[in-house]
């Protein structure tokens, strides 16, 4: 019995010698740990914006006149020279207002002879109806002539401001019929003759009449539109009997046939592009994607709300890129631009997830000659998911990878598992 009692009691103490044993190996053996060695590559940031193939020098021609066409003096695909009619107003109207302005110099001479003589109270009166006619027929065609341009107006040809002039006009052309109508009645009613002013008063009438006459024929001349380019005619849709508003677009001109791309740009984005910058053009050729290089020639100074595919309003500016050369483009075609906006040879590329905290800056935990050790980091480039650092430093790291061991130190032996 008692043999057996210490054979259990060694048997025992054999089993905690042992587990002592045991758990100080494991105490002295080094930490597992997750690792990677990275490898130094070329990094790219870029962006794609969807641009369009177009004639790379259009210039657009903007009437400097408004009213009805009477002649066009051009076609669409035509070549034209700078300076060359494009087309002649109707100068009706003006010829109307040059007519009237001969009647009343016709009725103020008529006055004026009147004055050398005694005017008859007969007299008085036909010179006093003669200049009522004339006060009421400009009276009925300015009424005319405004409810022909509100047509015009409500159909956006004509500004707004064109009818409130002739709104004036027409009230103004009224109050002239009554103050005409007036004298008239005073003619009538006091049966003698009425005294006429001096001279001076018919040669300041005068003078201003020949002043308003050679505005009008200045007019007539400017009613003829040129053109502001020499090169192709495009987008040209104007015939004879149409309107067309003063700032009205009325053609294309194509001043150099060579393609550029035209890619709009958000305003976030293109504070990070400049002139000369260079891009990739790519455009998709059936089951093949074509590319060629590009650089970036205009960028605007305006930006524009557009609205994206996704039905969000964006402010854009558009930039123009010239290809370098390569594949042929089609005018109007899509044509997918590439922004590179951060470019590194012989770069390590590391999840965020990787770093954390260290001092003023950023570090990682490495596995160095089989001890824990944490690497500050200079980082060159980075966004919300990864973090770029140059190669060339951080070539032969051994990463360690969260998720960390609890024990975890500075010095601590440790083993990729």
């Amino acid at each position: 019995m008692l043999k057996r009692k210490w054979l259990v009691i060694l048997l025992l103490a054999v089993v905690a010698v042992s587990g002592v044993l045991y758990f100080q190996y494991q105490a002295r053996q080094p930490l597992a740990v997750d690792t990677y060695k990275p490898e130094p590559e070329t990094y790219e940031a870029y962006y794609y914006e969807e641009g369009v193939a177009k004639v790379k020098d259009k210039k657009d021609v903007y009437s400097t006149l408004g009213g009805k066409v009477a002649q066009v003096h051009v076609e669409e695909g035509q070549t034209i020279a700078l300076g060359a009619p494009v087309l002649t107003l109707d100068t009706a109207d003006l010829a109307y207002q040059l007519r009237y302005l001969q009647a009343q110099k016709a009725v103020l001479e008529g006055e004026q002879r009147m004055k050398a003589s005694t005017p008859s109270v007969s007299s008085q009166l036909a010179m006093q109806n003669e200049k009522i006619r004339l006060a009421k027929e400009r009276a009925d065609y300015l009424a005319a002539r405004l409810e022909e341009q509100k047509i015009l107006a409500e159909e956006g040809i004509i500004p707004l401001q064109e009818i409130q002039s002739l709104e004036r006009e027409l009230t103004q052309a009224l109050d002239q019929v009554d103050l005409e109508t007036l004298a008239l009645d005073v003619i009538r009613e006091s049966g003698t003759p009425v005294t006429v002013s001096d001279a001076a008063y018919y040669k300041a009438r005068s003078q201003a009449i020949d002043l308003e006459m050679q505005e009008v024929r200045k007019q007539m001349e400017r009613m003829v539109q040129t053109s502001n380019a020499a090169g192709k005619v495009e987008t040209f849709d104007i015939r004879p009997g149409d309107y067309v508003g003063l700032g009205q677009h009325l053609m294309e001109v194509v001043v150099e046939e060579t393609l550029e791309v035209e890619v709009f740009v958000p305003t976030d984005k293109v504070r990070t592009l400049a002139a000369g910058d260079a891009v990739v053009l790519e455009v998709k050729s059936g089951q093949q994607t074509e590319i060629q290089g590009g650089l970036v020639v205009e960028i605007g100074d305006k930006a524009q709300e557009m609205v994206s595919t996704l039905g969000l309003v964006e402010k854009k500016v558009s930039v123009k890129v010239e290809p370098a050369g390569g594949m042929p483009l089609i005018e109007g075609e899509a044509v997918d631009v590439k922004f590179t906006t951060y470019r590194r040879e012989r770069a390590v590329v590391l999840s965020r997830d990787y770093l954390f905290p260290w001092e003023q800056g950023e570090a990682l935990w490495l596995l160095e000659e089989g001890k824990a050790k944490i690497q500050p980091v200079e980082l060159l480039y980075t966004t919300s998911t990864i973090a770029v650092l140059d190669g060339d430093v951080a070539a032969g790291w051994e990463i360690i990878l969260p998720p960390y061991p609890d024990k975890l130190a500075e010095g601590m032996e440790v083993q990729g598992k």
